[in-house]
């Protein structure tokens, strides 16, 4: 590789130029040697995203290149050996310094940031307390044993959406605000395959029940309507299967409040790692509770 072409410009093998640029080891007989017959160093930062992807046969295959990589890469000053320093990016940094000796033969890795004196304070994030005045968020796990994905997926919908519609009409002291955000369900996929399949879901079985679902869903103790019916709105993707443009519109369409008369917001399916930005907290502080 550092032979052929202009790839070897990457690898410090520059040593001559002209008024049109640098030559290497593939251009011979062009250009004059460098003032004092230096040559371009070689990379000596190597930056490394979503490390924690790079493990198991993919590891391995790309192990073989990195150890090219850094055998071209380094340089020999004083007599010592110096190899490009590596930063990498990771989700998660369980064994890493087992997968990084692996794949880059490097004993000491340093974690930045590292950990605090205060599990509330990450550097990154700013935990505050709950309060009445600053409410957490609450997650809420759902364990199926027995069931598939895609029943799963329908009948948490459908509960979701018609138990929001319901709020909207709960008294005259309802508020909008307070409800306006569970009107939409914003639903991530690892494929495209699984989102489409989850879009059929929800344009037939989802919309067919949320339909009567309130009126065939009533509790008797206490003997009450918890459900709504509800029209829904068409599916929207945010993917790379749509334009730029049909994605701006979705979020365009998605920013008004909707009016308490209504229930046609629309069913958002996008496939991670798609980002939906929420309003920022001061310091990117968060105030996330975890429920199973």
């Amino acid at each position: 590789m550092p032979w052929v072409g202009q790839a070897g410009a990457f690898f410090g093998h520059v040593d001559r130029a002209d008024a049109t640029g640098f030559y290497g080891a593939a251009e011979p007989g062009i250009g004059r040697p460098l003032d004092g017959g230096h040559r371009l160093a070689p990379p000596d930062l190597v930056i490394q995203d979503e490390l924690h992807l790079i493990s198991g046969p993919l590891g391995t295959i790309a192990g073989l290149y990195e150890a090219a990589i850094d055998a071209l890469a380094t340089r020999h000053v004083g007599g010592e050996r110096v190899r490009p320093k590596i930063v990498a990016s990771t989700a998660t940094v369980r064994r890493a310094r087992d997968q990084i000796m692996s794949l880059f033969d490097r004993p000491d890795t340093r974690i930045f940031p590292p950990p605090g004196i205060d599990r509330r304070d990450s550097f990154f994030a700013l935990t505050r307390a709950e309060s009445d005045a600053d409410p957490a968020r609450w997650y809420v796990g759902i364990a199926a044993a027995g069931r598939g994905p895609k029943l799963v997926f329908l009948q948490a919908l459908v509960t979701l959406l018609g138990a929001a519609q319901g709020l909207t009409h709960v008294g005259e002291h309802a508020q909008a605000d307070d409800t306006d955000a569970y009107l939409t369900a914003l639903c991530y996929f690892n494929a495209l395959r699984e989102l489409g399949g989850a879009r059929r879901i929800v344009e037939d079985e989802v919309a067919n029940r949320l339909a009567h679902y309130g009126t065939r869903r009533r509790r008797a103790e206490p003997a009450d309507q918890p459900f709504s019916d509800r029209a829904l709105g068409e599916p929207v993707e945010l993917t790379s299967r749509v334009s730029t443009d049909q994605v701006a519109a979705a979020k365009r369409r998605l920013s008004p409040r909707l009016p308490r008369t209504r229930g046609d917001r629309p069913c958002v399916a996008s496939r991670a790692p798609t980002r939906v930005e929420a309003p920022p907290h001061p310091r990117g502080s968060t105030r996330d509770r975890g429920m199973t």
